[in-house]
């Protein structure tokens, strides 16, 4: 299974400020965001460890 690396996750996290990106992960990866202005903007609502799990595996099934 493809891996993020520590820079894939900084992208990861500047990217979830993003509306495309939020849409994407939505519609294709189950992922809903909740917007925390105190903590630096959107984060997922299942946590960012799941939310990069299920786009590990989706980029993995991808590759196949």
């Amino acid at each position: 299974m493809l891996k993020l690396s520590k820079i894939d996750i900084l992208d990861f996290q500047q990217l979830s400020q993003t509306a495309a990106f939020r849409n994407a992960m939505k519609r294709q990866l189950r992922v809903n965001w909740t917007e925390h202005p105190d903590e630096g903007g959107w984060k997922p609502t299942c946590g960012q460890g799941v939310a990069v799990k299920r786009l590990e595996e989706w980029a993995t099934s991808a590759v196949k």
